[in-house]
């Protein structure tokens, strides 16, 4: 096992033991995979903790050099490469010239730092384990006892924390302007979906499951993991099954996920195997013998990580190679 993906899963084996297992895919649809320019990552990107971002010129990433984490920048071509600053972060969030992102060595708390990695400074005393900067919003989740893992929204500059649901949030997604989220039945007995205006009005129930680890949203339908390895296809209107997606191998773990336009792209853990689902015609590719941690997919390109070194592929899983 890779020393890059046993840090990964204790990650995630964190937020699971804090009841915040928040592994889900991005329901913007972005035809061109490329970030909108009125968010700071991709949903899909920060459901995979969110080390890379961009803006119209530059990536900013996570990597390690000496063991210690720092965020670089360079360009959309991996030249030009810089440090910006030492710091243990998820989450990077690039929106109006500021970096964005939450600290882990400074019990989650959030950020921010210009682009040059200048002005570096604490935003909010809330613990949280998920950050989206969309419009002029920062929306979180939070993990500290006083906040009980709800779901907020505050400014950019932390002032105005509102709090935007009353139930433990476990996932979150943003489609048509309405903010979709998963939490536990109040008999813990099943996960239920929710939609909310961004404000937080509007409470509705879209459906019920007996478990949903991660969820997208596309052309109006939910895509949702089930079962080790089983997607089901839900009406999004309705909450009526519409189809199943089941791996040819009897073993199979998700390990993360990725969409992006009408490409869902998941990878098999248990297989060593990329997976590309396209969700108008359900043809699917599959990529053997390839070792993705994490699966970010800006500029056009798939980028993941491996051995400490972050990895450059095209769309289609070809011509993977160190940026």
């Amino acid at each position: 096992m890779k020393k890059h993906y046993r840090k990964i899963m204790c990650i995630i084996v964190l937020l699971a033991a804090l009841g915040l297992m928040i592994v889900s895919c991005d329901v913007n649809e972005i035809t061109d995979m490329v970030k909108p320019q009125n968010m700071g990552n991709t949903i899909s990107n920060l459901k995979n903790l969110g080390w890379i971002s961009q803006d119209d010129k530059n990536l900013y990433y996570k990597l390690l050099d000496n063991g210690k984490p720092y965020i670089y920048k360079s360009d959309l071509y991996g030249g030009n490469k810089v440090k910006l600053a030492q710091v243990n972060s998820i989450n990077l969030n690039v929106i109006d010239g500021w970096i964005y992102y939450i600290n882990c060595d400074d019990e989650y708390k959030i950020y921010k730092m210009d682009i040059y990695g200048q002005h570096n400074q604490k935003i909010s005393d809330i613990n949280v384990l998920f950050l989206l900067a969309y419009e002029n919003k920062l929306y979180v989740i939070s993990v500290a006892d006083n906040y009980n893992n709800h779901l907020y929204s505050m400014d950019f500059d932390g002032d105005n924390i509102i709090q935007l649901s009353d139930d433990k949030v476990r996932s979150l997604d943003l489609y048509n302007e309405k903010l979709y989220y998963v939490s536990r039945s109040p008999d813990n007995t099943n996960d239920i979906l929710y939609v909310i205006n961004l404000d937080g009005s509007h409470k509705e129930k879209v459906f019920e499951y007996t478990e949903i680890s991660w969820f997208c949203i596309y052309n109006n339908y939910i895509y949702h993991n089930i079962q080790l390895g089983v997607i089901e296809k839900t009406n999004l209107s309705n909450g009526e099954k519409v189809a199943s997606y089941r791996p040819p191998q009897k073993a199979f773990a998700i390990i993360s996920c990725n969409l992006s336009g009408n490409l869902l792209y998941y990878f098999d853990g248990m297989n060593s195997s990329l997976h590309i689902l396209n969700l108008d015609n359900d043809e699917e590719k599959v990529v053997n013998q390839v070792d993705y941690n994490g699966i970010y997919i800006l500029n056009n390109k798939i980028y993941h990580y491996k051995n400490d070194q972050l990895f450059q592929a095209d769309l289609n899983g070809s011509n993977d190679k160190p940026f």
